[in-house]
Parts: structure tokens; C-alpha cells; sequence
């Protein structure tokens, strides 16, 4: 017989409905569950349902609640992306240079030495 007092699930599921937003605004609803495991009690899963399939996104539960607070609007990731993508290979290079040291650079090699 078991006498544990822990009687809760390992896992909480909630159904919900989000909404996908495409760049012109459009909205589309996309069923979804969101879970939480407590063999993995860092992170919330989100499962969406994409017809006979699903597709898993795995966050840890830090970031979810950073973002929370940090007020971003929905085109932040646009915005920050498009930045990125404006860049030149002179400024990436610029920023490697300052900020990556390659004389603290280690190359680790494993596996079968014959084969290597």
C-alpha cells in the first residue's frame, strides 16, 4: 500500500484556443493545450494541434514570466529580426572582433580515434 501524502498529478493540462498572427494583422485560431510536467517542473509545453498532428514548443518557465513584464507588443520579434537581417558583413565582423576572444577558443574532439 502506498501512504504517500503527495497525492497531486505529475502532469496539469489546460485546452486553449491561440491565435496565429500573420503579418498583415490576420488572425487565425489554432487549438492547443498547454502542460505542465513536474518530471520537468522548469519548463511549460505548449502542444498544438495542426489536424492528425501535433507540434511541440518547449519553454522554460523564466521566459514565460520575463515576458510578462517586459511589455513588448507583437511586432517586437518582427522589428528585431528585420534589424538583424539589415546588417552588413562589416558590422557582424566588427562585433565578433570585440566581443569574441579566439585565443580563449578549446576544440574538444570525441568519439573513435581511428575513425577521426
Amino acid at each position: 500500500m502506498d501512504y504517500s501524502m503527495n497525492t497531486a498529478p505529475l502532469t496539469v493540462t489546460q485546452p486553449v484556443q491561440l491565435e496565429l498572427i500573420d503579418a498583415s494583422g490576420a488572425a487565425t485560431p489554432i487549438e492547443a493545450e498547454l502542460r505542465y510536467d513536474a518530471n520537468d517542473p522548469f519548463a511549460v509545453t505548449t502542444v498544438f494541434r495542426t489536424g492528425t498532428s501535433e507540434v511541440r514548443w518547449t519553454f522554460g518557465r523564466d521566459l514565460l514570466a520575463e515576458g510578462l513584464y517586459l511589455d513588448r507588443k507583437l511586432d517586437f520579434w518582427a522589428k528585431r529580426y528585420a534589424a538583424i537581417a539589415a546588417l552588413t558583413a562589416d558590422q557582424v565582423n566588427a562585433t565578433i572582433k570585440r566581443h569574441l576572444r579566439l585565443d580563449a577558443l578549446v576544440k574538444i574532439t570525441s568519439g573513435d580515434k581511428k575513425k577521426m
